[in-house]
């Protein structure tokens, strides 16, 4: 290759960290990678690099992102780099090389070819319909309205949660079947619960220190002495799952059960977390909270596997099922397995933060560990030991050729069930080489320290303190600080805000804008923040544009008229108890014009009154209210 090859020219340009991972071809290799640090360059590079330098074609490279965005930005960089075969290297999101493999190769899917994605109506239909038709003794039975179950929200956010982790209802009754047997283990006559939990603690200071130390002793024995039925791991999925036992043994190991006076308040704060009263003949004893979730766990597995069921016969898929119908595929058939191992030598990954337990799956059947054909692992492994085994790969080595890039810090946001755990997860399974980039090409210097100084409080972070300290390349900045305040509480903070703004009005910042609409904007994390800003907003005369892209059935403004339809519906069928259910929504929305302390004043008038709200409503002073 020639000096002035447009790759060496890419290569020459890179940073030091940068230049290194692009030049690491062989084997495992993790690289985090911050905001403005330059990871689709470098990966870009990288892929490059790879085709000049190992005997492949562009197709035996596999580039998985989370966003459509992602993979064009990529492609984008491919083609401007290496020409045409740019193209012929495969650059797709998880699901949408999911639903490619079952199109190319529709042999290894028990699924219909005329299969379609179903409507979040449809799956609400079906869902509702199986738990409408639950026995009465089912935890998961609610007849809270007449034609919806009440648990019909909760229960599809926890399908689609399990969706996202890998979990089937198979391995969901096996976690649940383990969860119950670890809560019978600690439940023996004579064990934790009942000599420590149940017992009353004793008074003096050093007895109370006996008592803890003994409690902490016996938890430890039994995670020690447990049969390896309840300790082993059903599921491998990164940062989602722990066998009860384990992980109730963790939160023993990790709590201060005595506070800085010797008293045992956090002790009684972690039993009252852990166990619930329960009354057992004519007494009432703690029990652990895990064995009634072991029993709705149960029952939503079997709810789980009708739903699965009914969308087969009636040809549907749901978004998540495009990735765990591959899952599912490869595990069943070791030949697709190998010959997608054999087809994609090289697999870049990014975004590795966002990835979650269905993905970290696929990720590990088409570039499985080394010596795991399968894809699989021992179950030491996945309570945290080291494998491979030391020596059979690590930094430098030949194994799996599969390179992630994310960044731990962002792995808070949990985004789409993803957890810093995936990324920990990979770093045990893998053994890579780890790349760490340090120099930030986007944000001014002022930005990046305050950064810095915000990602500080991430607890748990993969690498911390000055090894993964961000530098700014930029020298210019047109500010030296980012002012850092703090508040007493959220009211304050929001009032603060507000002030502030006007006080920029008032200054004549708006005249002095090239684009006055534009020139003032608050950026928070969630929606539920900036709605809260706006009554702070109008109380100081700031003009303000809020816009948000929802679903009109999930508007406030929406649920208030659903609310008050319902009622009415309750009303003319002669139902008068259906329809008050639905009063303290209408009451509390906006759209009535009361303040909240008139709509709460209200409800304590209803309650107190014992006439019901109807009744209530009659009587009540305020106009809006009759």
């Amino acid at each position: 290759m020639s000096e002035s090859s447009p790759l060496e020219a890419q290569l020459h340009r890179l940073n030091p960290e940068q230049r290194q991972a692009a030049e690491t071809l062989d084997g495992p290799l993790m690289v985090i990678a911050g905001p403005g640090t330059g990871k689709t360059q470098l990966l870009s590079v990288r892929a490059a690099n790879i085709l000049a330098k190992r005997d492949v074609t562009p197709q035996n490279i596999l580039c998985l992102t989370y966003t459509e965005a992602g993979a064009e930005a990529m492609r984008r960089r491919l083609v401007e780099l290496i020409g045409r075969p740019g193209y012929d290297i495969e650059v797709s999101t998880f699901h949408s090389f999911s639903q490619r493999l079952r199109g190319t190769y529709p042999e290894y899917f028990d699924v219909s070819a005329r299969v379609r994605p179903a409507s979040d109506l449809e799956r609400a239909r079906l869902l509702n319909s199986i738990l409408r038709a639950l026995n009465p003794k089912s935890p998961l039975y609610s007849g809270k309205f007449e034609n919806v179950s009440g648990n019909l929200g909760d229960v599809t956010s926890a399908i689609d949660n399990l969706k996202r982790m890998g979990i089937t209802p198979s391995e969901l009754r096996a976690i649940a079947r383990q969860n119950a047997d670890a809560v019978a283990y600690l439940q023996q006559p004579g064990q934790v619960v009942e000599r420590y939990f149940q017992a009353k603690v004793p008074g003096a200071k050093d007895a109370k220190q006996d008592f803890v130390h003994d409690f902490e002793a016996a938890v430890d024995r039994l995670s020690q002495l447990a049969p390896k039925e309840l300790t082993k791991n059903i599921v491998g999925a990164p940062g989602i799952y722990q066998p009860y036992l384990l992980w109730f043994a963790d939160c023993v190991r990790e709590a201060e059960l005595l506070d800085a006076n010797g008293n045992t308040g956090p002790f009684a704060k972690l039993r009252d977390a852990l166990c619930m009263k329960q009354r057992v003949g004519a007494a009432t004893v703690r029990v652990l909270k895990a064995g009634a979730q072991a029993q709705r766990a149960l029952a939503l597995a079997d709810v789980y596997e009708r739903y699965l069921a009914r969308l087969g016969e009636l040809e549907l898929i749901d978004y998540q099922d495009m990735i765990n119908l591959a899952v599912t595929a490869l595990r069943e058939h070791p030949e697709f397995a190998a010959e997608l191992q054999e087809r994609y030598r090289y697999l870049q990954v990014d975004e590795f933060q966002d990835t979650n337990g269905s993905q970290m799956r696929l990720i590990q059947l088409i570039c499985p560990p080394a010596g795991d054909a399968a894809g699989a692992r021992p179950d030491s492994a996945a309570r945290g030991a080291s494998w491979p085994p030391a020596g059979e790969t690590g930094p430098g080595s030949v194994g799996p050729n599969v390179m992630v890039v994310g960044d731990d810090d962002q792995a808070i946001m949990r985004f789409q069930g993803a957890s810093v755990e995936g990324i920990r997860q990979f770093s045990e399974v893998y053994r890579p080489v780890s790349v760490v980039l340090t120099t930030n090409y986007r944000s001014t210097p002022a930005l990046v320290e305050l950064g810095q100084e915000v990602v500080a409080q991430v607890e748990n972070r993969l690498i911390s303190g000055e090894g993964k300290r961000i530098v700014a390349h930029r020298t210019e900045d047109e500010q030296d600080a980012f002012p850092i305040r703090r508040y007493m509480d959220a009211s304050s903070q929001y009032d603060a805000v507000a002030r502030s703004i006007r006080a920029r009005i008032d200054e004549g910042f708006l005249e002095s804008a090239a684009k006055p609409g534009e020139a003032i904007a608050v950026i928070a994390a969630k929606h539920r923040n900036l709605k809260d800003l706006i009554p702070y907003l109008k109380a100081h005369g700031v003009p303000f544009s809020y816009k948000v892209r929802t679903q009109v059935s999930q508007m406030e403004s929406m649920q208030a008229l659903l609310a008050l339809l319902r009622c009415v519906s309750a009303l003319a069928q002669g139902d008068v108890a259906r329809a008050e259910a639905e009063l303290p929504e209408i009451v509390a929305s906006p759209e009535l014009g009361l303040a909240r302390e008139e709509s709460v004043a209200f409800a304590i008038e209803a309650r107190t009154s014992r006439t019901g709200w109807l009744a209530a409503l009659g009587k009540a002073k305020n106009p809006k209210l009759r």
